[in-house]
């Protein structure tokens, strides 16, 4: 059922922050918090309100860890700025991880009275709620108080190193303490409940007779992650400077998009989407780090005509290089999206109709509506490929930006067709979903 998930998550929370910086990536003991809870939130109510604040803080994290990078790869950020990101990521995880964690134990004290009747446990998982409450709270404040001092400062990042420091060291200790403490009630916990085998086997049996048996849910929730998975793909494509370096992996486009795929593998051609996919992925990995490497040694955004960039055959060198990868992404890039829309195809053909008796007047009802979808997705098929194009052309354009702005928008023009393609992509999957949830 995932539960054990929730003790190798919890790992990942306890450790101390310094700036943004986290030793112990936060995403990744959100995911774990959030298929801790996946399969059992279908269960019950309360958790399934759980599953999504759970899934809200998985973003949150990503995002928080994005900023991590960027302001290690940028040389720092301001106390001003780790402190508002500090102080609101925090603030979110408290809003969405403390009614998540009670709702958690109140469900596995439910599963042990329905199958025993009786719950000795009750008052240590009720302590556990207000022990996780504290623990996150005092986390939150441990990692934006010590920035605090940036508060009425004129020099941000050099004003009072040395207290900031002890502040910092002061925080992180704290941090540890109440994490560990908080740790090992769960653990001591969790461990009875994995140990009960007899639970375990009625939330499982629960699980296969309620969920797994149900066809129709396992199909719209297929599609409902279809349609996330393929948009979050498109996210990564955006690939826009940030300071003159490119710190947006591209690449993550194959990594979301098989996930989209996967999900609904039944209705695709998994062999051959998976050599797109790797193509994809190779091509993109080698034209980031080129871009990279070239961003930070020679500022990209400027070049050729920054004197830095005095040799211009090396730049004409590096810039074919990053052209070739480029084009070679796109055609791997529009194999994806050809079979996205093959896809999306059978599952129009799967959503829609099926009616338990014939009926000559819904029948052509039904083939008007597929009609009507297939259309829908062949206009995306068409915006997914024009992005792969522009991505191409955008890209090229890059280094030329000083000398037009013409040239130096080169991003506007890419988010423009990116949000074209995303916008499509969902509608379609949306209006797929919107029929498959259609009394039949």
């Amino acid at each position: 059922m995932g539960l054990s998930n929730l003790l190798i998550g919890l790992i990942f929370l306890i450790n101390p922050y310094y700036g943004v910086i986290d030793v112990l990536p936060d995403f990744i003991g959100m995911i774990l918090l959030y298929k801790s809870v996946e399969k059992l939130a279908d269960l019950d109510e309360r958790l399934y309100a759980s599953k999504k604040n759970f899934l809200v803080a998985v973003w949150v994290s990503i995002a928080m860890f994005f900023a991590m990078l960027m302001g290690v790869l940028s040389g720092g950020m301001d106390k001003t700025t780790i402190l508002t990101l500090s102080l609101a990521a925090h603030l979110v995880y408290c809003i969405l991880l403390i009614p998540g964690l009670k709702n958690f134990f109140a469900t596995l004290d439910y599963g042990i009275i329905r199958k025993s009747g009786e719950l000795k446990e009750k008052e240590q998982s009720n302590n556990l709620g207000i022990i996780s409450s504290i623990f996150l709270i005092v986390r939150g404040i441990c990692a934006f108080a010590p920035w605090l001092t940036a508060l009425g400062e004129v020099d941000e990042l050099n004003s009072n190193d040395t207290i900031q420091v002890f502040l910092i060291i002061i925080a992180g200790v704290l941090t540890l303490i109440f994490g560990v403490v908080w740790f090992l009630n769960i653990r001591k916990y969790m461990s009875s409940v994995l140990k009960d085998k007899a639970l375990l086997e009625y939330f499982y049996n629960r699980y296969e007779n309620e969920v797994t048996n149900n066809s129709e849910l396992m199909f719209k929730r297929g599609l409902t992650r279809f349609s996330l998975y393929s948009i979050v793909a498109y996210v990564f494509a955006i690939s826009f400077p940030i300071d003159g370096y490119y710190f947006v992996p591209e690449f993550l486009f194959a990594f979301f998009m098989y996930l989209a795929f996967k999900t609904v593998s039944k209705y695709a051609d998994n062999k051959q989407i998976k050599k797109y996919l790797i193509g994809f992925g190779c091509f993109s990995i080698a034209k980031y780090a080129v871009m990279i490497f070239y961003s930070v040694t020679y500022e990209f955004i400027s070049a050729p005509y920054n004197s830095k960039m005095s040799d211009p055959v090396k730049f004409w060198i590096i810039y074919a290089i990053i052209s070739v990868l480029s084009v070679i992404g796109c055609v791997f890039m529009i194999l994806v999206s050809k079979e996205h829309h093959n896809c999306r195809i059978v599952l129009i053909k799967e959503s829609v109709g099926k009616p338990e008796e014939k009926s000559e007047y819904r029948d052509e009802m039904d083939e008007s509506r597929r009609k009507e979808l297939r259309n829908k997705s062949a206009v995306a098929l068409v915006l997914q490929v024009a992005f792969s194009v522009v991505s191409v052309i955008t890209t090229m354009m890059i280094p030329f930006g000083e000398i037009s702005d013409a040239f130096g928008l080169q991003w506007v023009y890419r988010m423009v067709f990116l949000a074209a393609a995303m916008i499509s992509v969902y509608a379609v999957c949306q209006a797929i979903y919107n029929e498959a949830a259609r009394l039949k």
